[in-house]
């Protein structure tokens, strides 16, 4: 049997279930739909500009990265947020994301260094506002550029397998960031301890900088762990 080819999206010449889930995960993670809330297949090929069948393909494709729950009875809804995987999100983020940057600043450049610090500003620059005073678009922002700020501080590690992990946790865990940001004081400790983890970098000391990335880690768990229980 020979089998059709993917359709390819108008756009960029991707599948458009790629496209799909790609959107689709996104305004998961940024709480654009939230916590249990039923997920239409027509309703959302309406707002992705598409048919059903590939917004299916999605559905289930989110299903098995744990953001979209399934059942006969109630149909696809939104993962709720549980606090047990928050804290197993959290606690493989503070184990791994320490072990890559140590790995990052071993290999250090002055290219690498130059790209974290860039990430750092744009990241610093998107902070208009208090969180609790940002839009839900002006936060969208600055979540982005805190993943990417994460990321190029990892992506130096040199193995492919510790990025792939990192990432995933990374994006997993917007999910349950902002609810964080109130018990943590605002934008103030953030920023320190962002500033902390840079200023270890441009040190080039991968003690400080790997401790103060798994206590960032560890405060912030600990932030969402008291919403959840609240």
């Amino acid at each position: 049997m020979v089998l059709s080819p993917p359709d390819p999206d108008e756009a960029d010449g991707r599948p458009r279930a790629d496209r799909v889930t790609d959107m689709l995960r996104e305004a998961i993670l940024f709480h654009e739909f939230a916590p249990g809330e039923k997920l239409r297949a027509v309703q959302l090929a309406e707002r992705f500009s598409t048919s059903p069948t590939p917004v299916r393909e999605s559905l289930a494709r989110l299903a098995g990265e744990g953001l979209v729950t399934y059942s006969p009875q109630r149909g696809a809804r939104v993962a709720e947020l549980s606090q047990a995987e928050m804290v197993d999100v959290y606690e493989m983020r503070a184990l791994l994301e320490p072990l890559a940057l140590r790995r990052s600043l071993a290999r250090a450049t002055p290219d690498w260094m130059a790209a974290v610090t860039a990430a750092h500003g744009a990241m610093e620059s998107a902070l208009v506002r208090p969180f609790q005073d940002m839009s839900a678009a002006e936060y969208t922002t600055y979540e982005r550029r805190h993943l990417a700020f994460h990321k190029a501080l990892l992506a130096n590690c040199g193995s492919r397998w510790l990025l792939q992990f990192t990432s995933l946790l990374a994006e997993q865990s917007s999910r349950f960031r902002r609810l964080s940001l109130e018990a943590r004081g605002g934008h103030r400790a953030v920023t320190a301890e962002h500033q902390t983890i840079l200023d270890a970098c441009k040190a080039l000391d991968p003690d400080t900088a790997s401790a103060a990335m798994q206590a960032h880690m560890i405060r912030t768990q600990n932030a969402i762990a008291h919403m959840l229980s609240g």
